[in-house]
């Protein structure tokens, strides 16, 4: 009887990689910021709101920016999709189910039931209500469901742009096409129509966002002269 293990003769490792400590410490503060939201979510961080929302957006941009480093500047330059088809979250596994039912799930509240995650025009609770001090700071007007997604989405606009470009480090076009996408979500889909908004509080947000302005929405030429 033969018990000798056979090696995978592959030019590809036939099984996902596992994690080294420091990816597993970063999942860990990632995690933990998410679930500073999950709270806000469901009413439970209702004081220190400012200090407790910076630290969330500050451990899950920290944890998600380390991952990325480790996972690609030990490794030499070049594309890596080493065990994409795999990993229970790229291959339609537990994990990818679960992320797609969450994203899914939080923009029918966004978009339909805004009230769930905590918008009241009485005043913000839950997760919106959670993001009252940043939006107090930028445009002097409490939160509103699409803060939290310009905020959200922003922020891993950075956080995975510098991902990709650590992983395509290789390429010049590649770094600064994502730079170039970095930048301008950050100020003119972002920082600057809050901004506006809070300079003029008579139009609405979307009235003054930059990416719905003409030809897209052909309506915002006239109503910018009014």
């Amino acid at each position: 009887m033969n018990n000798q293990v056979h090696k995978s003769m592959s030019l590809a490792n036939p099984a996902p990689v596992g994690m080294d400590t420091i990816q597993k410490i970063a999942t860990l503060v990632g995690g933990i910021g998410l679930i500073f939201l999950s709270l806000a979510f469901f009413g439970v961080l209702e004081t220190d709101k400012g200090i407790l929302l910076s630290v969330s957006l500050l451990l899950i941009f920290i944890g998600t920016v380390t991952y990325a480093f480790r996972s690609y500047m030990q490794l030499p330059a070049g594309i890596k999709n080493n065990g994409v088809w795999l990993r229970s979250l790229t291959n339609r596994g537990l994990f990818g189910w679960l992320a797609g039912i969450l994203i899914t799930g939080f923009y029918v509240l966004l978009y339909w039931y805004p009230a769930i995650l905590g918008l009241n025009e009485t005043g913000n609770s839950g997760l919106v209500g959670f993001f009252d001090p940043l939006s107090q700071l930028l445009k002097g007007k409490p939160a509103s469901q699409w803060f939290v997604y310009g905020t959200l989405y922003t922020l891993a606009i950075l956080a995975f742009g510098i991902k990709f470009i650590l992983k395509y480090r290789h390429n010049k076009y590649q770094i600064l096409r994502t730079i170039s996408v970095m930048f301008f979500q950050l100020g003119f889909a972002f920082l600057i129509p809050e901004i506006l908004e809070g300079l003029n509080t008579e139009k609405a947000y979307f009235a003054k966002d930059m990416k719905n302005m003409w030809p897209l929405n052909y309506y915002f030429f006239e109503d910018w002269h009014l």
